[in-house]
């Protein structure tokens, strides 16, 4: 194994680099796998799609064409009548009621119910009027009317139509006066019930027996034969010719659409690299990253076609006489993977990512106008969230969104405006409003929902994680104030100083202002060990050999690890804490030891073990903590000694080849002496005395 191992090294085997490409092919293809297989066995053509080639038959075939007998079978049923059914009891009562309520009237009492009822006490003033005889003649003419329409019968949408025959058959009665018409004609309508329904079970007999009178319809289609030209729509009838044919066989349409989803998705990944390469190279070599964008990609796929399954489900629901699927293209949040690539890696480079899934998500679900919103609400779900500070603007960002999704479909469903019925284009509307709604609701919610978990898996940290650590309430910080308030003072001018120098230079502020905060946590285990905490009591390094306290200082960094890894913080902050002393020497005790012992001390055994700063931010706290310390340390400090003295440190750092390892420019380096110039002279300006004050000190104990 050792000899292996020796082998592989002569050759400069990266293993993180075959990790990625791993990674990214098995990505890749399980991406592809999952968007191209059809789940639900139906096939991928349906009615309304465009054909891209002609196709032919492959042979002879004789089959049913099911779509044309059942359109014959759907004529045949619509040709049948509906059967009603009169009933009888209903009729013998209309007629009852009527007579009972007209010989109330010729005895001249009060009907049944008269009082229970307004109807009928109007109707019953109407008559009082009238003479016995008038009202005897006025029955007779009205029975009359009521067996008729009874005889015929009538349902209970048919009310108005008889009714409204009736009023045209008193009109032409011209012994009666207009007020007698108006009068009989409200009679027989207050009295007369509908007495015929749908008889159901008749009917569908009769639909049935026409429908099976029907003979299926034979189609011949000969070899070689187009059963459909490039560019023409499919219909149903087509898709059965197709399946017949065998051209709708699950493992062809497979194949073709792995091959196509295979090349896009590699041009896609080409991109995003080449992207990553030019504008952010830092992320390609984080394999946390690289392996969280993705699984991004992946789960992002496996949405796509599980939504896609569910909006071909046909799922539906009645809103009023219109019946509207349930789930909208608009529904599907690509803004939350907006969101989290934001939070996580970089915002410009999601943008580009959010763009490519939209258009992905677009080719499955055949739908241009979801390719605009996914688009637009990802931009503007960026714009929003990148400047968020706090959860409850992150949260604003998901308002946002929301605001954005509805005023996009409302502009696309004009613009896409197909002329159906105002009543179903207001319902598709409505729906789609609602769909963008829930999809801004959501994308938020599971954004940061799903944070902790991306960040535990993949050992990620997101910007507000790094928010959270800026809380000086923060659970490590106080136990730093209660246990070494010296540095924990320190710390915070440290991290205003580095997060000044960050800005100046274009390095991450955010991550130099927390790396400041937690650098010397390592001090809370022996805080009286170093010189900012003594505080009046005695310096406990003078009871101890130089060796030792050397030791001791040198502690702290690993210390500082372990608490940091005891509380799960950042690895950016972790190797701030690791790096911020480099392999600088412990000088004053060394010079001490060299005092004591001579030259046979070993100057390796007073320096820091590392590693170098490996980035900006790390040099950053370096220089801070160093020029903090020996600024505290000036007797007198002005503006020429806190020059002098930021100048002889930096270039004591950079002699001492600790900036070796993080590409920190001589520029940058000078950019950085004059922040800190600005920012300490105006902490001791009330202080400064001129001209002659000198430096007298570049602090010990660090």
């Amino acid at each position: 194994m050792k000899n292996i191992n020796e082998l592989l090294n002569l050759f400069e085997i990266n293993y993180a680099l075959i990790r990625k490409i791993a990674g990214l092919v098995i990505s890749l293809l399980l991406s592809v796998f999952v968007i191209s297989y059809d789940f639900t066995k139906m096939g991928s053509i349906k009615p309304g799609d465009i054909v891209p080639v002609d196709i032919k038959a492959p042979n002879d075939i004789k089959y049913t064409d099911l779509s044309a007998t059942r359109s014959i079978e759907k004529i045949a049923e619509e040709r049948v009548e509906i059967i009603y059914t009169v009933d009888s009891e209903i009729s013998i009562k209309n007629i009852e009621t009527l007579e009972s309520f007209y010989a109330a009237l010729e005895e001249r009492r009060a009907p049944e119910n008269e009082n229970d009822n307004p109807n009928l006490n109007e109707l019953t003033q109407g008559y009082k009027a009238l003479t016995p005889f008038r009202i005897f003649e006025l029955k007779t003419v009205a029975i009359d009317l009521a067996k008729k329409i009874n005889e015929e019968g009538f349902a209970e949408d048919e009310r108005k139509t008889v009714f409204s025959a009736l009023q045209r058959r008193l009109a032409g009665m011209r012994m009666l006066s207009e007020d007698e018409k108006i009068l009989l004609h409200r009679t027989i309508t207050h009295f007369l019930n509908p007495n015929k329904s749908y008889d159901r079970e008749k009917t569908d007999n009769l639909r049935k027996a026409a429908r099976e009178s029907i003979r299926p319809v034979e189609r011949f289609i000969r070899k070689g034969e187009i059963i459909i030209r490039e560019g023409e729509i499919i219909d149903q009838s087509t898709i059965d010719v197709l399946n017949n044919i065998g051209f709708l066989k699950d493992r062809t349409i497979f194949y073709q659409k792995s091959f196509g989803f295979f090349l896009l998705f590699l041009f896609f990944s080409m991109v995003l690299i080449l992207y990553l390469h030019h504008f952010n190279p830092d992320i390609l070599t984080e394999e946390p990253l690289v392996f969280f964008i993705q699984s991004i990609v992946f789960f992002s796929a496996v949405a796509f076609k599980f939504y896609d399954v569910l909006l071909n489900a046909d799922v539906n629901v009645m809103l009023g006489n219109v019946n509207i699927p349930v789930f909208s293209v608009f529904l599907f949040p690509v803004a939350a993977v907006a969101m989290l690539v934001t939070m996580v890696v970089d915002s410009k480079f999601s943008i580009l990512l959010s763009s490519m899934l939209a258009v992905i998500g677009g080719l499955i679900f055949h739908n241009v106008n979801f390719v605009v919103i996914a688009i637009i609400g990802s931009i503007v779900s960026v714009y929003s969230i990148m400047g968020a500070k706090t959860r409850a603007e992150q949260m604003l960002s998901g308002l946002y969104l929301i605001i954005t999704n509805i005023c996009m479909i409302v502009a696309l469903h004009f613009i896409s405006l197909n002329f159906m019925t105002f009543d179903q284009d207001l319902k598709y509307l409505l729906r789609d409003v609602v769909s963008g709604f829930f999809n801004g609701t959501f994308s938020i919610i599971f954004a940061m929902g799903t944070m902790p978990v991306f960040e535990k898996v993949f050992r990620v940290t997101s910007a507000l994680r790094l928010l959270e650590l800026t809380d000086l309430n923060n659970k490590i910080l106080k136990n730093l104030l209660e246990q070494a308030p010296g540095t924990y003072h320190h710390s915070i001018m440290v991290a205003n100083l580095a997060e000044a120098a960050a800005i100046e230079i274009g390095a991450d502020s955010l991550i130099t202002r927390i790396g400041g905060y937690y650098h010397d946590i390592g001090k809370i285990k022996r805080p009286f060990f170093f010189v900012e905490n003594l505080m009046g009591k005695d310096n406990q390094h003078d009871d101890l050999t130089p060796n030792l306290s050397a030791i001791i200082i040198i502690s702290h960094v690993k210390d500082g690890i372990e608490i940091a890894k005891q509380h799960n913080l950042p690895e950016e902050i972790c190797d701030i804490i690791r790096e911020h002393h480099g392999t600088t020497l412990v000088k004053y005790f060394y010079e001490k030891a060299k005092n004591e012992l001579g030259d046979t001390v070993k100057e390796s055994q007073y320096r820091y073990p590392g590693p170098k700063p490996q980035t900006k931010e790390s040099a950053l706290v370096m220089l801070a903590d160093s020029i903090e310390s020996a600024t505290r340390a000036l007797s007198n400090p002005s503006p020429s000694s806190i020059e002098n003295l930021i100048k002889k440190i930096t270039n004591d750092k950079f002699i001492d080849e600790q900036f070796d390892e993080c590409n920190l420019t001589l520029k940058e380096i000078e950019k950085i002496r004059n922040v800190f110039s600005k920012v300490l002279l105006q902490m001791f300006h009330k202080r400064i005395e001129y001209p002659k004050s000198q430096m007298t000190g570049t602090g010990v104990l660090k």
